[in-house]
């Protein structure tokens, strides 16, 4: 086959596409399950403090947008840690990337077990899924991009739908009590550590550094992005509390998207069918921008990113993912123990890589400062 430039760059986008970025990735598959982890009111704070710590992190990953190095891609990166150091890197986010795909595709597919095509097959909802991901990547990077544009028009609006939750008759005060725990707190570090790794991704957007312009503001992009998932997953968890109650949030399968199933509209029934299928566009979206970083990050592991890209490469690397998601479903995934392993591992490399990146990126630059590649 002729080769195709997936990776081709011709544009670089403003500080908007990291905003909107930074926003979905953050609100893509963790707001489905928050409650369920969270359970008690007083964790509201929870996601205050830790979004407030997840701005902090964002700025220490701002400073690497604002530097020489960023736009210079790989070859930036090459004078940073070296291709040794880079390849390792490249190996253990290649390693973080499938399991964090097989992860939220999993748990979507799963989701539309439930709520949409319970007869349908998982093994060919997953593969679906996964197709669609594969044609939107097949445009390259750089469409691809673009495309975060119509999913964040489509879904950001979403949230509306639980005003109602917030709102009497279903709105009691005291089903947000107590906001501060009486009897001490049984391991609150699970919880914390969940709401922080539901604020990681946006340091995944180092790989989409050459497409994204690099500039002394981009912090602010970052603090909107950051202030409305905030927002977001504090109407999701309150309208959760005040609908079912502390008491009974944990008995419930994905109490997010149950609720909606009681809202009544004259012209739309199944509000919860209506969410799922629009949020899926966010879903897809990730889905081949994860694909390319794939891709991108085997190369370089094996040492032929110099060589160009083709569409054999990525059609082998595309099966070899879904080979991998079939496996991880069919040994793991079914099982509730593993599943709740498989997700514990996901929750705690994703807190991992979010904390340590934006640090090992600033931590480098100030060491090699004065020191630009040509």
């Amino acid at each position: 086959m002729n080769p195709v430039a997936f990776f081709e760059k011709k544009y670089t986008y403003s500080g908007v596409y990291a905003f909107l970025l930074i926003n979905r990735i953050q609100i893509l598959y963790y707001p489905l399950i928050l409650p369920t982890y969270l359970i008690h009111p007083y964790m509201i704070w929870g996601i205050i403090g830790v979004g407030l710590i997840s701005q902090f992190n964002l700025f220490l990953l701002s400073k690497w947008f604002s530097s020489e190095h960023s736009g210079l891609g790989y070859k930036g990166l090459v004078h940073l840690f070296g291709q040794g150091w880079l390849r390792l890197f490249a190996v253990i986010g290649l390693f973080l990337l499938i399991m964090k795909l097989s992860v939220i595709t999993l748990g979507y597919v799963e989701i539309l077990d439930t709520f949409i095509f319970p007869s349908m097959s998982s093994i060919w909802l997953t593969l679906s899924l996964l197709l669609v991901g594969f044609y939107i990547a097949s445009y390259g990077l750089e469409k691809t991009i673009r495309f975060i544009v119509v999913v964040f028009l489509c879904s950001v609006w979403l949230i509306i739908v639980y005003i109602p939750f917030l709102l009497p008759p279903v709105a009691h005060l005291y089903d947000i009590y107590p906001l501060f725990p009486v009897d001490g707190i049984d391991s609150p570090w699970k919880s914390l550590l969940f709401i922080w790794s539901a604020f990681s991704g946006p340091e995944y957007l180092v790989c989409l550094s050459p497409w994204l312009k690099p500039q002394s503001r981009m912090l602010k992009s970052f603090t909107l992005a950051n202030t409305l998932s905030i927002v977001e997953y504090l109407i999701l968890f309150i309208s959760s509390l005040f609908y079912f109650g502390s008491a009974y949030i944990n008995k419930i399968s994905y109490p997010i998207l149950s609720m909606l199933r009681y809202l009544q509209y004259p012209v739309l029934e199944r509000i919860d069918m209506f969410f799922i299928t629009i949020h899926m566009l966010n879903f897809l979206f990730f889905i081949s921008l994860f694909l390319l970083m794939i891709y991108g990050a085997g190369r370089i592991s094996m040492g032929i990113h110099l060589k160009p890209t083709s569409r054999m490469g990525f059609i082998l690397c595309s099966l070899a993912l879904y080979a991998c998601m079939i496996a991880a479903y069919k040994w793991l995934w079914r099982t509730e123990s593993s599943l709740n392993i498989m997700i514990v591992f996901e929750i705690c490399s994703s807190a991992l890589s979010y904390l340590l990146v934006p640090s090992l990126l600033l931590i480098a630059i100030k060491l090699k400062k004065g020191r630009v590649p040509s």
